[in-house]
């Protein structure tokens, strides 16, 4: 009602063919407003996708790695995905992914880096090698910060702990080992006597550690003492173990066969809650 009273005192004072004339050509103002905030909207969208998709696959199709790279085995993001590290060989080169720019080549490593992983806060590089060691490097400097020594056969995995606090590394010796990256400190040794391991992983709460030996044997670890929890059932002779991982919660252990099956475990009990079938090979 109110509108209409505005109208009616602006017809008596325009006249009704002025006053359609006003509202029509306001009318393809706004219209044409509304059309130049959604082209702004779609473009903002694009180049937010576009972004994502550098992010998520590194940079633009027309960049790439320089041709004289060699051998390169492993690369991993910052949490942020601001920041690329690829191992090169004995060195990790670290780019910056907005820029494509070679940020820092670490060099210390004498034989080759197995592979690399940055911590949870993004500050910096764990890297592990065949020449017996786990290294530290500080993400912003590329100065190094700790060597991890003490394994006596190539370093085949390393990880941060959750919290960022700890760092376990498992090695060819048959021995896993959690360490304090601070001060290069190897705190605890987790081995099963003349049993190679295959794996290891921290549980999501940092407390606990799993690993699989070459007989397919799954244990739980008390990651602060070096205590065995909890043993699993061995598996079939015939078959082999690809993965392992714990479900959000810590709670329960999914762990993935070569025959395609994935099998989670409760661990408290030590017993299969079910198999994950449907897949024809391996899982990874």
């Amino acid at each position: 009602q109110e509108i209409d009273k505005k109208l009616k005192a602006l017809a008596q004072i325009l006249g009704s063919e002025k006053l359609t004339k006003a509202l029509k050509s306001a009318r393809i103002d706004l219209l044409s407003r509304n059309e130049k905030q959604q082209k702004e909207k779609r473009a903002q969208k694009k180049k937010a996708l576009a972004e994502e998709d550098r992010f998520l696959f590194g940079w633009s199709p027309l960049k790439s790695f320089p041709s004289d790279f060699g051998w390169t085995n492993l690369g991993a993001f910052t949490p942020d995905t601001k920041t690329f590290a690829i191992t090169n060989e004995n060195d990790i080169d670290v780019y910056s992914v907005g820029r494509f720019q070679l940020v820092h080549s670490l060099k210390g490593h004498t034989d080759t880096v197995w592979g690399l992983q940055f911590s949870p806060a993004g500050d910096q590089i764990l890297s592990f090698s065949r020449d017996h060691t786990a290294r530290i490097w500080d993400a912003a400097t590329g100065n190094l910060s700790a060597v991890l020594e003490g394994h006596t056969d190539l370093v085949r995995s390393a990880e941060f702990s959750p919290d960022g606090q700890f760092v376990l590394t498992m090695a060819d010796d048959h021995t896993a080992r959690i360490w304090n990256p601070k001060t290069s400190e190897s705190l605890v040794t987790l081995a099963l006597p003349r049993k190679e391991l295959q794996f290891a992983k921290f549980s999501p709460n940092g407390k606990f550690v799993a690993t699989v030996s070459q007989y397919r044997e799954v244990t739980i670890w008390n990651a602060r003492t070096g205590k065995q929890v909890k043993v699993l059932a061995e598996y079939d002779k015939d078959d082999t173990i690809h993965a392992i991982n714990f479900c959000p919660r810590g709670k329960r252990l999914i762990v993935a066969h070569g025959n395609g099956v994935r099998r989670v475990w409760d661990i408290s009990s030590g017993k299969i809650l079910f198999d994950l079938k449907g897949h024809v090979g391996a899982v990874n």
